[in-house]
């Protein structure tokens, strides 16, 4: 990981302790002993973000800014103590100051707000575009569930609105440089890509939202290369986020359909080696309550890497697939749905298998629920178990 300037640290579920508190391990390690100065989210949008304000001197707590920041996957105490410790290590001086960025394209209700705001373009539409950004404020599914809701009229105005927004930067970048300063000027413009990079996604993901992934997983890649490219030399990133998107391949899929590009495999294009992607893997599991209608998972299946390495009996395990041979296709189970194949195990440069699993500590009641009214409920509530 140390020879790279990206590391991605997957999961193979999101919402577990195990996982959650050895990527906070692993992240420790690479800022304060490899350098690394920026940690990437899944589910967090580009721009500014309570978490990363916190953890540069920022007032309040790490629990609140990850509830405040929105992103379900996060909203739990193991995330938070990696976050008190980056706010802690900013404030001592330890080195590079380290910050938390977001790379996803969901939850854009703030960003549309803040190109609006800064395009000075006031009228009909961008008073209806204003209004519907608020459908836009929660994350995941419920974007595209906001989205599916709205006539052909709102989504139309959406697009023209953020078209327009998007090409008045464009064209007009000198006037916006001298007006508001090249920083806000880029930021300007960044938020208004992610925008119209989330309405293509959810336009995709009317026909069901796992349509919409190769387009996120696109955006996301263009997010972190522009993290990357606009750092200096010294400049390293950690990703956390699911081995469904760091993977460098694609899923295969069935009837020989292509696979489409993850995050991953646009970054191993553009960065090749340079870019390093560590999956994880589980054993056992046992979620209490379950998650997602998921109380527990054998690894069964005797063809995966899962059952493979549990029948060796080491609670906890390290593969490295750098020099394994590529030409069969790796599978892993997943849980509650069954194997997920990659083309071969080049998908990731390595492997981590921990036997067990169980809940993370959550901070928002609803966060194991998929019920959509009770997590818009919450999120702005703060509530905690």
């Amino acid at each position: 990981m140390g020879a790279s300037r990206i590391v991605a640290l997957g999961e193979s579920f999101h919402h577990t302790h195990e996982f959650l508190a050895l990527r906070a391990s692993l992240a420790k390690v690479l800022v304060s002993e490899l350098g690394f100065d920026t940690i990437v989210l899944e589910v967090v949008t580009p721009g500014p973000n309570p978490i990363d304000a916190f953890v540069q001197d920022g007032e309040g707590d790490a629990e609140s800014a990850l509830v405040a920041a929105g992103a379900r996957m996060w909203r739990n105490r193991e995330t938070a103590v990696l976050v008190e410790w980056l706010r802690a290590r900013n404030l001592g001086n330890g080195g590079r100051p380290v910050s938390v960025r977001g790379m996803d394209v969901i939850a854009v209700g703030a960003p549309m707000r803040r190109v609006l705001e800064g395009v000075n373009a006031p009228g009909e539409s961008e008073a209806r575009a204003r209004a519907l950004s608020f459908s836009f404020d929660v994350d995941g599914r419920v974007d595209q569930v906001a989205y599916n809701q709205m006539d052909q009229a709102d989504r139309d105005i959406l697009r023209d609105v953020f078209e327009a927004a998007f090409l008045d930067l464009a064209t007009h970048a000198t006037r916006f440089r001298q007006s508001v300063g090249e920083d806000r000027y880029v930021s300007l413009a960044d938020d208004a890509l992610v925008v119209l990079q989330t309405l293509e996604m959810l336009q995709i993901g009317v026909q069901g939202w796992q349509a919409g992934f190769a387009a996120r997983d696109a955006a996301m890649a263009e997010a972190v290369s522009r993290l990357v490219d606009r750092g200096d030399s010294a400049s390293r990133v950690i990703l956390l986020s699911h081995n469904a998107h760091i993977a460098a391949q694609g899923q295969s899929r069935a009837a020989g359909a292509p696979a489409s590009l993850p995050m991953g495999a646009h970054l191993r294009q553009r960065y090749g080696s340079d870019y390093c992607a560590i999956g994880t893997t589980f054993g056992r599991t046992h979620f209490d309550p379950p998650i997602y209608g998921v109380g527990r998972f054998e690894t069964e299946d005797a063809e995966t890497l899962d059952h493979a390495i549990a029948a060796r009996g080491h609670p906890v395990s390290l593969v490295d697939l750098r020099k394994a041979r590529h030409g069969a296709p790796l599978r892993l189970n997943g849980v509650g749905s069954g194997q997920i194949v990659y083309p071969s195990s080049a998908a990731f440069d390595a492997m981590i298998f921990l036997d067990c699993l169980t809940n993370a500590e959550q901070l928002v009641e609803t966060e194991l629920t998929m019920d959509i009214a009770a997590i818009d409920a919450t999120r702005g509530a703060g509530g905690r178990t």
